[in-house]
């Protein structure tokens, strides 16, 4: 480290005016008669010395020290945080790439190890006994759980890269619905819930990914009727919205008589692989992955995700989508 006011400045970590003979004198033949120092401060640690030489006497003061002291302070921290946001997105980058990776490799033993079950479950017949039955029944049954886990991993990772490609078209959205309830007509059955859909039947068509939106309704119908209770209530409403300074949209909303969520909860209530505290909904299985990738989908749809809810009060989660633009 160089020796006088720089030295003196790196060993301080304290901006330095100086002026006449005191001046660092590091322009050859000309000799400089004013100074500023200051300190280049990274972690607790100084890492370099500006120094502000002028040959003019008396020229910077104590406003100029304090201004350029602050103007370095704002420079350090300005690359500081690009750093950081390159290590950040390094980061993501390197966590996408392995939850892709990691996908494709789980996704192909689960496919195996189901079908080995069946084939044992098809070959055994009558000669299995009934344990022997409800061993096949759990493999295939934590099959399926690891194959959604794996499902939603790449969702994830796509969404993060923006490899999602969507197919768009008309759709009614009474036709997702109806499916949607369909595929989920055991589980709510068996929990004899309470189901209430109101579909007006003039309810305009949106522009989206067919089967996309079958997954995003899918998500909040599931979400639903998992933290719902037994003899809960669930309903499924759609509304038209055409009014103000908007364009119209259809509002689609799930609500139910669950367990509801506490307003700490909330706030993270999108953020990946996050279940919230209640001990209630940490019972339930589930990959903290379901709400984070149904707004991204909704999101690349031009749509928004809403939400209201409290705990021990159910909740309501819902989404607006554009309705499609006639000729």
């Amino acid at each position: 480290m160089e020796q006088g006011n720089i030295g003196q400045t790196a060993s301080s970590a304290q901006p330095l005016l100086a002026t006449g003979e005191d001046v660092d004198n590091f322009a050859g033949d000309a000799r400089s008669t004013s100074q500023l120092c200051i300190p280049v401060a990274s972690k607790d640690s100084v890492v370099g010395v500006i120094s502000l030489e002028l040959a003019e006497p008396d020229v910077f003061t104590q406003e100029d020290l304090e201004f350029a002291t602050r103007l370095v302070s704002h420079a350090v921290l300005a690359i500081q945080n690009a750093r950081f946001f390159e290590e950040v997105k390094a980061a993501n980058q390197a966590k996408t790439e392995f939850m892709s990776v990691a996908s494709h490799e789980l996704k192909i033993p689960m496919t195996s190890i189901k079908g080995y079950a069946r084939m044992m479950d098809m070959v055994g017949g009558d000669r299995l006994s009934e344990q022997q039955k409800g061993f096949l029944d759990i493999i295939a049954a934590n099959v399926d759980r690891m194959n959604r886990l794996v499902g939603d991993l790449l969702d994830v990772s796509r969404i993060e890269a923006g490899r999602i490609k969507l197919e768009m078209t008309s759709v009614d959205i009474k036709d997702v619905i109806d499916e949607v309830l369909l595929s989920l007509k055991t589980q709510i059955e068996e929990k004899e819930l309470q189901l209430i859909s109101d579909i007006p039947p003039d309810a305009p068509s949106v522009w989206a990914d067919y089967g996309r939106l079958v997954q995003i309704v899918t998500n909040l119908l599931s979400n639903a009727y998992k933290y719902t209770p037994e003899g809960g209530r669930i309903e499924v409403q759609v509304r038209y919205v055409n009014g103000g300074n908007s364009d119209p949209y259809l509002s689609v909303s799930v609500s139910d008589t669950g367990f509801g969520i506490s307003e700490e909860d909330q706030q993270q209530l999108f953020t990946k692989f996050f279940r919230a505290s209640d001990q209630n909904i940490r019972e339930v299985h589930g990959t903290g992955l379901g709400l984070s990738i149904t707004k991204g989908m909704i999101e690349m749809h031009s749509g928004k995700m809403w939400f209201n809810s409290a705990l021990g009060q159910g909740s309501t989660f819902g989404f607006d989508l554009p309705v499609e633009q006639t000729q």
